[in-house]
Parts: C-alpha cells; structure tokens; sequence
C-alpha cells in the first residue's frame, strides 16, 4: 500500500517536471502579447504598407489605468483565496504584507521605477513593458505549480489565467504605441531554477506565490497614480 502511493507520488512529479520543462520550452506569451496572426506573412507583404488608426494617447492611458485597477482587484481575489482556503496561514499572510514586507521578497521579481520628469510616454511604455514581462515569468510559473495545491485547482488556476490576460492587454496596448521602437525581451531566466523547484514542501511553494501576488500589488498600487498623473499632465 505504501509503495503503491509512493510510486503515484513518484509519477506526479515527474509528470509535473516534464510538463513544466515543456512549457518553459514554448515561446514565451510576452513575445507577442497582442496575439499571432495565421495570415502568411507573404501576404501581408504583397498588400503593402498598412496604416492604423492610432489611439489618442490620453484615452489610451485613461484605458491602461482602468485595467491597471482591474488587474489589482484580480490579484487580491486570489490572495483572498489563498487565506480563505487556508493555502497561507492568515498570520503569516497579515506579516507577509505588513511592516516587515520588503523583507519577503523572490530574487528577480521586478520593481517598480517610477516615471521621471524628463520621460516621454514611450519611455514609460518601454520601461513597463519590461516589468510586467518580467512579472509574468513568475505568474506564470505560479499558474504551472497549482496542480501542487490541493483543492479547487480549477479556480485559482483560472483566476491566475484571468490576471495573466489581463497583463498581456496592458502589454499589447504598449507595443502598439512603440511601433519605432525595438523592445528587448526579458529570459524566463530571472527567475532562479530553486523558485521554481516544484519538489518544494507545498507550504513553502504557495507562500512564494503569496509573496509575488503581494510585491505584484505593491508594484501596481505606484504605478496607478503614476499613470493617473501621466495622463492629467497628457494634452
């Protein structure tokens, strides 16, 4: 009986392991966060240049801030689920974001810089697009591990989902506006390879992923006034 669920152990790991070494393998979504199109590119190329209807950039930052908003309502939805599933003790999660946060933090996981009085949009824009790419390698890392969390799996991994979709709009309207500019893709890299270990006791696996769901929100909760006043100073 016992080896019988020590093999099944055995064979959810390496299921695990093997799934997530395939993904991490698959062209990362921040690559083309506005979708790819299945047109040949021949095609597009015998219809010559095409123009765009560009959007006006004070409605555009004014679209930005309210899925900025959004996206930080998803974020606390999930770190609500955490504690109300007990996935992270509601002590710990009431020290992991209160006097002592900066002391929890995972290596790599952006942070934010804010917008100086001599940028343009488009360093703002080229400068954001960087961080929530980098901030998407750790969700989406935390999307792969949920199968490790024991419970409604379906939930909280269409939640991640949602938050992760949510991003990738933010970072399709960035792109678009920076169409002269080449972007610098961030490596799945800077997540070091022991944060994603996912042999890691669970308990430790979902305090990380409370502890990014935390800087996450810490980042956005600058950046929203930040764009607000970006968008007031915008003719």
């Amino acid at each position: 009986m016992y080896f019988r669920a020590t093999l099944s152990t055995f064979v959810l790991f390496i299921s695990m392991t093997t799934s997530t070494e395939g993904a991490i393998n698959q062209t990362p979504p921040w690559k083309s966060p506005c979708g790819k199109t299945t047109i040949p590119p021949s095609f597009l190329a015998s219809l010559g240049p095409i123009l765009k209807q560009a959007v006006p950039i004070k409605r555009m930052l004014h679209n930005v801030i309210i899925e900025l908003k959004e996206t930080d309502e998803k974020v606390e939805a999930i770190q609500q689920y955490y504690v109300r599933q007990k996935f992270v003790d509601a002590v710990e999660a009431n020290i992991i974001q209160g006097e002592e946060s900066n002391l929890h933090h995972i290596i790599g996981f952006p942070v934010y810089k804010g917008i100086q009085d001599n940028d343009t949009i488009e360093d703002v824009f080229y400068r954001d697009y960087e961080t929530f790419s980098s901030v998407l390698v750790f969700l989406e890392q935390s999307s792969w591990d949920v199968v490790t969390i024991s419970g409604d799996t379906q939930s909280v991994l269409q939640m991640y989902k949602s938050v992760i979709s949510k991003i990738l709009g933010i970072l399709c309207k960035y792109s678009n506006s920076m169409e002269n500019r080449n972007i610098t893709y961030v490596s799945r890299d800077i997540m070091q390879d022991e944060d994603r270990e996912v042999a890691i006791e669970s308990r430790l696996l979902r305090k990380r992923d409370f502890i990014i769901l935390k800087d996450l929100r810490v980042l956005l909760k600058k950046m929203i006034p930040d764009y607000a006043l970006l968008k007031q100073s915008t003719p």
